[in-house]
């Protein structure tokens, strides 16, 4: 809400000057009381050199209250009878007040109540009036000059709030969606090896049918076991994408599926940050058997993400690593004791898609992840996952070729 700018305000700059350039004219040459001068050409003169400013005043506003003053000043010097250009200095200290600081305000506002006083005793008003005019007039529009200042920093505060919030959607929509491709290229290559598991079962069963029905029972099984899990991947991916793409996810090919790390990279997570400076304690809790290939990935996923956010906001903190396993669940725990040099970690941000990332994952995977300050002044990560055996590995290791 600048007096400054292009469009409407400037218009009504104009349009103030001319109206009471004009105005000023008009009453002046109509009304002559006896005992003042007669309105000439120097009157009008100085009556529009009194309006004129205000044309600038959003651009000169100090200018623009010194040259009001000046030459409604000379005009009552002179002897003419006041008239509306009483007004002009008063409308350019509003925009002062408005457009600068308090060191320019406070003369701009002394110069105006100089020039009231002239007025006052120049239109022959009593002391008492004179003084009450030079004090009310300049100072109640120096306050509404200030309320009009306040209130555009407040609407300028609530654009950039806004500005702020719709700017953090967007990288939150975001992060999610590039979370779900990155998914789904992952999910492709663990898909891509439970239907190779399936063929070669299936080629398997076929060649041994007569000749070994125990292996070929077995290798049915196998097949209907991985089966299972193709369709639960299959769901997974299909009902994640469904909610944010528009278009196929694309034929990302990525690494082969000994590639895709789980819960055993881990272990080598942790030993890379310890190498890094980090202090890091790393233990495991029960074992199930090899679990589904989505939620070992989900898993190490968090643990990456939260190791790399200690090694940059934490420095030197003591870091405790967890993971847990119970039947049908999986628990995992990163917990920065915030005893660092640099205190505690703080939420995992950016590098990795950070929280919005990683509670997108553990969304798709079927659990919940939570992060927060804990009660020591560090932070905690914790990732719960519900889970199945993986029948590919089952069929992988009590088949032989």
């Amino acid at each position: 809400m600048r007096w400054r700018t292009v469009g409407g305000r400037r218009g009504l700059e104009v349009s103030a000057a001319v109206a009471f350039a004009v105005g000023g004219c008009v009453v002046g040459s109509g009304y002559r009381p006896p005992g003042w001068r007669e309105f000439d050409a120097w009157a009008y003169l100085l009556t529009v050199g009194s309006a004129a400013p205000l044309a600038v005043c959003g651009r000169y506003p100090f200018a623009a209250v010194v040259l009001s003053n000046l030459g409604y000043s000379a005009y009552l010097t002179i002897g003419y009878q006041p008239s509306v250009n009483w007004w002009c200095g008063l409308l350019a200290l509003l925009v002062v007040c408005e457009l600068r600081p308090w060191r320019t305000a406070v003369p701009a506002l002394a110069l105006t109540m100089a020039v009231m006083v002239q007025s006052g005793i120049a239109g022959g008003l009593a002391p008492g009036v004179v003084v009450a005019q030079a004090l009310l007039a300049p100072p109640a529009g120096a306050l509404i000059g200030f309320s009009m200042r306040r209130a555009g920093e407040r609407q300028a505060e609530l654009l950039r709030a806004a500005r702020s919030a719709r700017e953090q959607e967007d990288r939150a929509r975001r992060a999610v969606v590039d979370e779900r491709i990155r998914i789904a290229g992952e999910l492709h290559d663990l898909i891509a090896h439970h239907m190779a598991v399936i063929s070669v079962q299936a080629g398997l069963a076929g060649y041994v049918f007569s000749s070994d029905p125990a292996a070929a029972r077995q290798a049915v099984d196998t097949i209907r076991g991985v089966s299972h899990e193709v369709l639960a991947e299959l769901r997974t991916l299909t009902g994640a994408l469904r909610e944010g793409q528009d278009g196929p996810a694309g034929s990302a090919s990525g690494p082969p599926l000994d590639a895709l790390p789980g819960l055993a990279e881990i272990a080598a997570l942790v030993e890379r940050s310890v190498r890094a400076g980090a202090r890091v304690d790393y233990r495991q809790e029960g074992r199930t058997g090899p679990l589904s290939p989505g939620v070992e990935l989900c898993a190490y996923r968090t643990v990456q993400e939260a190791l790399a956010n200690v090694d940059e906001h934490a420095g030197g903190a003591t870091t405790e690593v967890v993971v847990a396993q119970s039947p049908g669940w999986l628990r995992v725990t990163v917990r920065n004791a915030g005893d660092g040099e640099r205190g505690a970690s703080g939420p995992v941000e950016e590098a990795g898609h950070g929280l919005i990332g990683l509670r997108e994952r553990a969304r798709i995977s079927g659990g919940e992840l939570s992060a927060g300050e804990t009660g020591d002044g560090g932070f905690e990560v914790r990732l719960v996952l519900p889970v199945r055996p993986d029948p590919s590995a089952e069929g992988a290791t009590g088949q032989g070729s």
